[in-house]
């Protein structure tokens, strides 16, 4: 009998077939294995995670002495704009530098492809270390960040203060450990007592520093809990522990499309409709920020506010496992829920609790949002949203619905598609604008290029923030604009001219001098 048939029937050695070994077992069943996606140079997630111009070029066996190849020649490589950078040190492959863009390099590669000599061509690919934060509480406490797939984005980064976020609430307990970090010398403002301290009055004020928590505690600092993203903070307290006006939430909004806070959360609801709060929300969208909102606790299908105005992402809480908390209101302005029960976050008196409600799903949408945001920040709003929306990981009923939105934010999905390289698309035109004289005494002339049709702010600011003068409050055309602001009666001294755009937000010192 043949050795290999002996052994087999023995049980000693598994029976080939055709040349293949047998499908792996555990126990009696076959362990089944999930084909790997195969993608091309012509998908545009091909170009993921790369080094930009780097190709690796793997030769057939006995093809070319690698080691000894003095010249591209000797490689096979005969293509223009292409440099030897290394050889591998088992002399089977080289790396080589393509000059230009995504179009030369799938070139390069479609040419090398055609070669006998060539077994494999593709991109130098980047590789990440799996992600998991170092803050102790992570693995034992936080099912939230794990249910949103946080560490699926974390695979890319943490986040950065480049990326701004504000908490429009209570005031905030900036000095706590895990949130000290992630505040810069302004922590934002106070328009419920009037002042540039949103401190919390009271330990009764826990809500804000709770919400902060969820949103951006310090990732990875081996303290506490990880928050969804390591961005910039800001704190504006329009309430204290029992309501806040109108005037001082609009204010507060106000505040941060004035300074240029990216991602605004605000953990607050109102039954009654306000068209002044709708108009901010709605100019604050179409200047470029994301605006998030909690849908109330109610157990009811109803609008609460800002929740529901124009322009804001609505947000109602899940539980751990996976359906609508039973008290999150619901509706037609539902976009996503996320985790809301058994929030392990920042407290006042620098310590950590478990809290629960909508208000604490909205800061994880708006921080996942951040966290999103800060991989790819040439972004607009508008694509953000609806990257966090496309990338949603359903829940029952099947499609949007009232009760859930579009479900669940899948982080790190979201992250994929937001960094995924856009082929083929044309430069992007930008906002500019230019001012002069500079230093001014009577006026400034102000040239502005408006790219697309938006809305555009135009502002003057003091040295303390306030504001001056407003220059262009209204949508423009796309086109060139020249414009005169008087000056002669302010006072002499430093003052800023900010534009915000839908998705451009630039700041210019001019001095005036009398």
């Amino acid at each position: 009998m043949n050795k290999i048939l002996f052994l087999a029937v023995l049980g000693l050695c598994p029976l080939i077939v055709n040349g293949a070994l047998p499908v792996p077992t555990k126990g009696s069943m076959p362990v089944p294995r999930t084909p790997i996606p195969v993608i091309t140079e012509d998908d545009s997630a091909y170009w993921n995670d790369i080094v930009p111009g780097e190709m690796i070029v793997l030769y057939k066996e006995n093809t070319v002495n690698v080691e000894k190849a003095s010249s591209l020649k000797e490689l096979g490589i005969t293509e223009k704009g292409v440099s030897l950078i290394s050889k591998g040190i088992d002399y089977k492959w080289i790396s080589v530098k393509v000059e230009g863009g995504i179009p030369e390099s799938k070139a390069f590669i479609k040419s090398m492809r055609a070669k006998s000599i060539v077994r494999f061509v593709e991109p130098n690919r980047i590789y990440r270390p799996a992600a998991t934060p170092n803050d102790p509480s992570f693995s034992s406490q936080q099912w939230d960040k794990v249910s949103m797939n946080a560490p699926g984005a974390w695979d890319h980064g943490w986040g950065d203060t480049a990326m701004s976020l504000a908490i429009i609430d209570m005031g905030v307990s900036y000095t706590h450990t895990d949130l000290a970090g992630r505040f810069g010398t302004v922590k934002g403002y106070d328009y419920k007592d009037g002042d540039a301290d949103p401190i919390n009055a009271s330990t009764s004020e826990w809500h804000a520093t709770h919400c902060a928590g969820i949103s951006a505690a310090t990732i990875n600092n081996g303290t506490g809990i990880a928050g969804m993203s390591n961005c910039r903070l800001y704190a504006l307290r329009f309430m204290n522990a029992t309501s806040g006006s109108s005037t001082a939430l609009l204010n507060s909004i106000a505040w941060c499309v004035n300074n240029g806070v990216r991602v605004l959360s605000i953990s607050a609801a109102g039954t009654s409709y306000s068209a002044t709060l709708d108009s901010y929300c709605q100019q604050a969208w179409g200047y470029g920020h994301l605006l998030f909102a909690a849908t109330g606790n109610n157990s009811a299908e109803m609008f609460c506010y800002p929740a529901a105005d124009t322009g804001v992402i609505a947000i109602g809480g899940m539980s751990e496992s996976g359906t609508r908390l039973t008290y999150s209101n619901y509706g037609s302005h539902t976009k996503f829920v996320a985790p809301g029960v058994n929030i392990y976050s920042t407290y006042p008196g620098n310590t950590y609790m478990d809290k629960e409600g909508t208000s604490m799903a909205c800061p994880q949408a708006a921080g996942g949002a951040a966290l999103v945001w800060s991989m790819k920040p040439s972004r607009t709003n508008a694509e953000i949203r609806d990257i966090l929306i496309a990338t949603a990981a359903d829940i029952s009923p099947s499609g949007w619905d009232k009760y859930t939105g579009y479900g669940k934010m899948n982080l790190g999905a979201a992250v994929d598609l937001a960094i995924a390289v856009e082929e083929s698309q044309p430069q992007k035109q930008t906002f500019s604008f230019e001012v002069s004289p500079n230093p001014a005494t009577k006026r400034a002339n102000i040239s502005l290029f408006v790219p697309t049709t938006q809305y555009v702010s135009l502002k003057l600011y003091d040295a303390t923030g306030r504001l001056a003068k407003t220059i262009i409050d209204e949508s423009k055309p796309a086109g060139n604009y020249n414009t005169t602001v008087n000056t002669t009666n302010l006072n002499s001294g430093i003052y800023f001219i900010k534009l915000n755009t839908t998705d451009t937000h630039i700041s210019k010192k001019i001095t005036l001098i009398k």
